[in-house]
């Protein structure tokens, strides 16, 4: 049963650590191996929908898109956050008149838009790559301003300021990796117009026609133009997937194959990794899969990797082994040493059992007194290492207060720099950085 649910734990960790990595890979790829710049020029007609004035019209009222004459041009920067979503700022110029076949009285005016708008690239979101590498589609929307001028009329050259929406649709056919062409259909709306688009005064008047229209207007284009990828990259964003999409289409059968079963073996190599960390072979407490001794004798004191305890007496020699059974071996007259990393004021990661050690050894000899003193070794200055060697000495005497034991039966002080060697090495400066434990 323990190993059955060890699988189940491991395949499901194997799981999201493999869809993690493809994702954090996938990001880094997509961060260093696409374009993001691209320049956006188009060229086409407009079609002004409403408001005109009685017996004013563009073009042909039977007409929705007017392919005539070109009369909109567009220029646009697009900046791609990722290969789905992006910015881009975009100018254009419509010249609104009257067209042939429009039964219009003459009039001509003249529209420059700018706006801001969020893309979508519908292609990378849809997954068009799983079938074609040629044929893409964007969606945009955002806001728009525009300056609005007659150039006939009673009402000739004095602009108004417009703002309003503005959406649209850009397919696209990608010619190479540095160009694609597009044809788009884009839908404007103003909010405040006060002219009509022939250049009339679109206010109230209780005899017009077009009342429902006050302050509004609407204005379709289209147009054919290029986008220009820029970058140092083979592919831009609008068609990286395609990439992607095509190595993995076409990997062979057997690399994948391949992949799930080392994968397995690893899931079950892991397994065993797992199931020896449950297991505690000597009963000393630390599992074989941390346990640097692995063999430890019954009834042993260990620290934290399995190793036996012993109380230190200098350098180089050990003393008593520390039992279960002799747990008060420390005796009036016994020296422990404290041990510390560099530059640290509490007992490093093998000392911490000596301390409890001695702190036991003061509750079951409640008479007992010991005396701590402190060392730093000789690197840093001598003030520094002067302070460092009293709160190494005055740390510990918190840590045994702090278990219950008087304070009056602790005495401590900071001793500074170890100085019985000259020239210390490493071992000797390990030894150096320590607080001696006299039993009184």
């Amino acid at each position: 049963m323990k190993k059955t649910l060890f699988l189940m734990a491991a395949l499901a960790n194997g799981f999201f650590a493999n869809a993690q990595n493809d994702s954090i890979a996938e990001s880094d790829n997509y961060e260093n191996d696409y374009n993001k710049w691209s320049i956006e020029l188009g060229a086409g007609g407009n079609k002004p929908i409403d408001p005109f004035a009685i017996g004013y019209s563009s073009s042909d009222p039977a007409k929705f898109l007017n392919f005539i004459q070109a009369d909109h041009f567009n220029f646009g920067v697009r900046y791609m956050f990722n290969t789905k979503f992006g910015l881009k700022v975009e100018g254009a110029f419509d010249k609104v008149r009257n067209l042939e076949g429009s039964e219009s009285p003459v009039f001509e005016t003249q529209q420059i838009r700018l706006g801001v708008q969020g893309v979508l690239n519908l292609g990378r979101v849809l997954s068009f790559e799983q079938f074609t590498s040629r044929f893409n589609v964007l969606l945009h929307f955002g806001f728009q301003g525009s300056q609005l001028t007659p150039k006939t009329g009673g009402n000739a050259n004095i602009p108004e300021l417009n703002g309003g929406l503005i959406y649209g649709i850009t397919p696209q056919i990608r010619i190479t990796d540095r160009i694609a062409l597009n044809f788009d259909i884009t839908m404007m709306n103003n909010v405040r117009q006060h002219y009509t688009w022939d250049g009339k005064v679109n206010a109230l008047d209780g005899n017009a026609q077009n009342r429902y229209n006050n302050l509004t207007g609407r204005m379709l284009n289209s147009s054919v133009g290029i986008q220009i990828y820029l970058g140092r990259n083979d592919k831009h964003a609008d068609w990286y997937a395609d990439e992607v999409q095509a190595t993995q289409n076409n990997a062979p059968q057997t690399i994948d194959n391949t992949t799930q079963e080392e994968n397995l073996f690893g899931i079950l190599a892991r397994l065993d990794e797992l199931e020896k960390c449950t297991n505690d072979s000597d009963q000393d407490g630390v599992n074989d899969c941390i346990d640097e001794e692995e063999n430890t004798p019954a009834g042993v004191f260990v620290d934290t990797k399995g190793k036996t305890k012993v109380i230190k007496d200098g350098v180089d020699g050990t003393t008593t082994i520390i039992t279960k059974e002799n747990p008060t071996v420390i005796q009036k007259g016994s020296l422990l040493n404290i041990f510390y990393d560099v530059n640290k004021d509490t007992p490093n990661a093998g000392s911490v059992g000596d301390v409890s050690l001695i702190i036991a050894y003061l509750i079951s000899n409640p008479e007992a007194k010991i005396r701590l003193i402190g060392y730093a070794d000789s690197r840093g200055g001598a003030a520094t290492n002067q302070a460092l060697s009293q709160r190494r000495a005055k740390n510990l005497t918190a840590m045994v207060v702090a278990k219950g034991i008087n304070p009056s039966r602790v005495r401590f002080d900071g001793f500074g720099v170890e100085r019985k060697v000259a020239n210390p090495t490493k071992e000797q400066m390990d030894y150096a950085r320590r607080t001696e434990v006299i039993v009184e």
